[in-house]
């Protein structure tokens, strides 16, 4: 519509000019007529409206004709506003081109070079080992106490120095030899404890008792379930140990066995499915028997009367130490809130 537009003005603005040149000296003719319009006529009023314009065929309206007429009239404008912009946005687009590249050469001369140099040194795993790997499970000692009548106990003091891992393993004492039957313990974070294998016969395991520890296994304590391990497990395993009372052997009540009696309490707000525990028997400071018991379901701020029995020919214990034998890390072993 537009081209046609184009056309059509060009060819008036041709018989215009080819008008004007048949004209050119005929004055008196344009004077007269001009005289021949009424007076009360302005020559503003009596220039072509060109809204009102009817085209006769009907192709195009006024004001069509209005925006050919503005764009021929603007046509060298637009040309000059596109080549303005075509030239801003080639040179925007060359000059982000320009500016990349440099910077790719830049990379690849001074950076890359010192990145494969990087990249072609190896690694020394080994020196980053020790700051991710537990530290080794410590055997504080190793020794055999008298078991009772005929009897040994074979025991040896662990510690695990590590505040993050759970240590679980496989143990025998070697006796010359002769091992005992194969056992599984594990040790808490930060914690020590005594494993032992109770009741040999002394016949058969004699002299001093080497332990051997077999399948070690780690396990690291997340931080996000447990900040502090301590006081995580201490809060666990608060089990409190009051009227300790030891009767040797001899009277009439228990002339063979030693007695061992005392209150014992969970004072924690967990409860425990069958929990075990190892017994410690000290005088003066040092371990001289050992002896393990079990209970059936141990619920919180419950209270318990222990009466244990010692078969040890001559022991005299004047203090005890209580060492629960309890995976805490496994969900299993607590018993289910009390319905109310």
């Amino acid at each position: 519509m537009c081209f046609r537009v184009e056309v059509f003005l060009c060819f008036i603005v041709n018989m215009v000019n080819f008008y004007n040149q048949q004209n050119r000296d005929n004055h008196s003719e344009s004077a007269g007529r001009a005289a021949s319009l009424p007076q009360n006529v302005s020559a503003k009023s009596a220039k072509a409206n060109i809204n009102k314009y009817t085209d006769p065929t009907g192709e195009f309206s006024g004001e069509e004709f209005k925006w050919g007429i503005w764009f021929v009239k603007n046509k060298l404008l637009l040309y000059r506003l596109l080549i303005i912009s075509l030239i801003i946005f080639c040179a925007g687009t060359v000059g982000f081109s320009l500016w990349q590249g440099a910077n790719f050469l830049i990379y690849d001369f001074t950076v890359k070079p010192q990145q494969d140099l990087q990249l072609a040194r190896a690694t020394n795993y080994a020196a980053l080992q020790p700051q991710f790997s537990p530290a080794p499970l410590e055997i504080l000692n190793s020794f055999v106490l008298p078991g009772g009548t005929n009897k040994v106990d074979a025991v040896a003091e662990m510690a695990n120095p590590n505040s993050r891992f759970v240590v679980r393993f496989d143990y025998y004492f070697n006796f010359g030899g002769q091992k005992t039957e194969t056992r599984s313990a594990l040790v808490l974070p930060l914690a020590s404890k005594p494993v032992a294998v109770l009741g040999l016969d002394n016949s058969v395991y004699q002299g001093g008792g080497e332990l051997v520890i077999e399948n070690i296994k780690w396990s690291r304590v997340s931080a996000h379930e447990v900040s502090d391990t301590l006081s995580w497990q201490t809060e666990r395993l608060n089990f409190l140990v009051e009227n300790f009372v030891f009767t040797p052997a001899g009277g009439l009540n228990n002339p063979s066995a030693n007695t061992i009696t005392f209150d014992l309490k969970n004072d924690s707000p967990f409860g425990f499915k069958n929990p075990q525990f190892l017994l410690g028997l000290y005088q003066g400071g040092t371990m001289v028997g050992i002896t393990q018991f079990d209970l059936t379901d141990f619920a919180s701020q419950e209270t318990r009367l222990m009466d244990l029995r010692n078969f040890v020919p001559g022991l005299i214990a004047d203090e005890i130490k209580l060492f629960p034998v309890i995976d805490l890390y496994d969900k299993t072993v607590y018993l289910p809130p009390k319905k109310e």
